[in-house]
């Protein structure tokens, strides 16, 4: 990986790129995701180990199958989120991990801290939006969102895969200007309004 910095001068820009290699402490140099944490260090994601990055030295983190969370139907790879509650959320070929970014280890009882949470179902997939919020889809297929400012959960849709009555597959959320944003595999995009869970519009560009 080549790690960016930009130096500011009188009228330009200058950017310096420095290689940062199995030489330099990675622990391979087959990478499969990057995320930066809130306080700057890198998250960097290899097979079987995740390297915590603070500029200057490595950490290295392995984990097990002890913790991890099924998600039933997210087949695809890495996928990071991290929270503003201490959390990075990891997806991964039908699995969920939880990393405490404090105590720079991963949760052994990801089922319990989803408990406290008001997710008591096991779940199809995960997702959360810009402003940090949880969107649970569940494998009874209901869409529950959790508000972690006013650490508030509620069900927001139900039969979330058959909307526009055809059976389809969640792939992504998006939030913008207090509206969510559904998208799906066959392209269809849906769109409601947080608040109250209001149908704004369906459509698929291929029909």
């Amino acid at each position: 990986i080549c790690l960016l910095f930009t130096i500011y001068s009188w009228g330009q820009d200058h950017f310096a790129f420095t290689p940062i290699d199995s030489n330099d402490g990675l622990s391979e140099n087959k990478i499969n995701c990057i995320t930066q944490l809130h306080d700057g260090r890198l998250v960097i994601i290899t097979d079987g180990l995740i390297n915590l990055y603070d500029g200057t030295s490595f950490h290295y983190l392995h984990y097990n199958e002890e913790q991890l969370c099924d998600l039933t139907e997210y087949n695809g790879y890495h996928r990071t989120y991290v929270d503003n509650e201490g959390f990075l959320w990891i997806k991964n070929q039908f699995k969920l991990k939880l990393y405490d970014i404090h105590k720079e280890s991963f949760v052994t009882n990801t089922d319990s801290i989803l408990k406290t949470l008001g997710i008591h179902r096991p779940l199809k997939n995960f997702f959360m939006d810009t402003d940090c919020n949880y969107w649970f889809q569940t494998t009874d297929d209901q869409l529950i969102y959790r508000n972690c400012k006013y650490g508030e959960s509620r069900l927001f849709l139900t039969e979330i895969s058959g909307l526009g009555g055809k059976e389809d597959m969640l792939y992504d959320l998006a939030v913008i200007e207090k509206h969510v944003f559904l998208f799906y595999r066959s392209g269809a995009t849906a769109c409601y309004e947080i608040e109250n869970a209001n149908e704004l519009y369906m459509e698929n560009p291929f029909g």
